[in-house]
């Protein structure tokens, strides 16, 4: 069981924060339903204490990989609130609504994740879903996506490209096969929470949707083909001692010894 003051941050970077890698981050929650109902919605609630003034976030909300809703964020109240100074902020709520066939009977995945902008800061989160039943989140294994690197290394004679798995593991940690259509690509060790793994597969010759099997997780992933370059190397020294004119001097435009 994970408790809010350990695993959730108060803050949730945007691509525009350098001190965050400048990238899109993706916060998950996890959460297991014994039933749920055959019609109705949820709602979630999202209570945020400030965002940032010059930059606010576009949030994107998802449920089991289905977006489910989008916002853009208003201004924030003032900058030094993601240090802790609270005198400025400008709390704002969502309230989002959600179709109760979104979710399914087993382990549920929601995610928020902030696609354009800055930060902005968590004061309350909630989710209801009247007439669901929860229940413990099953030990498993989740491919969340993969990607192919356009190098290649070299293997003895083979010719191999490296393969990026996002994963993410629920219970103890595990050693699992991977598959990409009929090629084993060997077993790897999957330890508790999200992480990246990397693998080798064959180069490919063409670009192709390629199935991929992490141990019974599966997704289609896009292999792209790295094109095959000859580089030639020239042995060559030139050495410039300096100019004799300026430019406006010289009849030629320029008179150098070299």
């Amino acid at each position: 069981m994970s408790a809010a003051a350990d695993d959730w941050p108060y803050v949730h970077p945007g691509p525009d924060d350098g001190w965050a890698g400048r990238r899109v981050h993706v916060f998950q929650i996890l959460f297991g339903l014994a039933s749920v109902p055959a019609s109705g919605e949820a709602q979630l609630v999202l209570g945020l204490l400030d965002t940032h003034s010059g930059s606010p976030p576009e949030i994107e909300v998802a449920v089991n990989d289905t977006v489910v809703g989008k916002e853009q964020l208003p201004a924030g109240g003032g900058d030094e609130s993601v240090s802790g100074r609270l005198a400025r902020v400008k709390r704002h709520t969502i309230r989002m609504p959600i179709p109760a066939g979104r979710f399914g009977a087993g382990t549920n995945r929601l995610s928020i994740t902030s696609r354009k902008g800055s930060w902005f800061l968590y004061e309350h989160l909630a989710l209801s879903l009247p007439g669901a039943h929860p229940s413990p989140v099953a030990d498993g294994t989740q491919l969340i996506g993969a990607q192919a690197f356009p190098a290649v290394v070299e293997r003895g004679e083979r010719l191999l490209q490296p393969l990026t798995l996002d994963v993410f593991r629920i219970g103890s940690g595990v050693s699992v096969p991977v598959r990409l259509e009929e090629t084993d690509l060997g077993r790897v060790d999957v330890r508790t929470g999200r992480q990246e793994i990397e693998v080798l597969m064959p180069a490919a010759s063409k670009s192709r949707e390629a199935a991929l099997d992490l141990g019974g997780a599966r997704q289609n992933v896009f292999v792209r083909a790295v094109p095959k370059l000859t580089v030639y190397v020239v042995p060559h020294s030139h050495t410039d001692i300096g100019y004799t004119h300026l430019q406006r001097r010289s009849s030629s435009g320029r008179s150098r010894i070299s």
